[in-house]
């Protein structure tokens, strides 16, 4: 008789994978956003919506994307879903802090573009490895 633990796992190699260098350029251009905020230069606000953007879009792909769903999954999305209610809340009731409501719409065509992207590549990934 066999037990489940007896038998050697099998590692599944044509999923695609949840890439950790892509969130951290990603968050990069965040960062370098809030640089150019605190140096007070041009265009910190287009940089962080980039930035958190395409972070957000990189991470929902995943969700409904990937089967196995990982913990770096779960919690890029919980930042995201963070960073979200931090936008809205900025909106309504913190004087457009970190952005006001064009920044706001500005941020949902980003994460609209950069989505179709990921998810559209992550989908030709995923269709030419099976």
């Amino acid at each position: 008789m066999n037990d489940l633990l007896d038998e050697q796992p099998i590692i599944v190699k044509d999923t695609i994978r949840f890439q950790w260098w892509v969130i951290l350029i990603w968050l990069a251009v965040f960062a370098i956003g809030y640089l150019f905020r605190m140096m007070h230069w041009p265009f910190h606000g287009i940089i962080r919506i980039i930035g958190s953007g395409g972070f957000m879009a990189y991470s929902l792909s995943f969700l409904i994307l990937a089967k196995p769903r990982t913990a770096g999954i779960i919690v890029s999305n919980c930042l995201s879903l963070l960073w979200v209610l931090i936008v809205i809340w900025g909106i309504f009731f913190n004087g457009g802090y970190p952005f006001n409501a064009g920044g706001a719409g500005a941020l949902g065509l980003a994460f609209g573009f950069l989505f179709t992207v990921h998810i559209v590549s992550l989908y030709f990934m995923k269709k030419n490895r099976a």
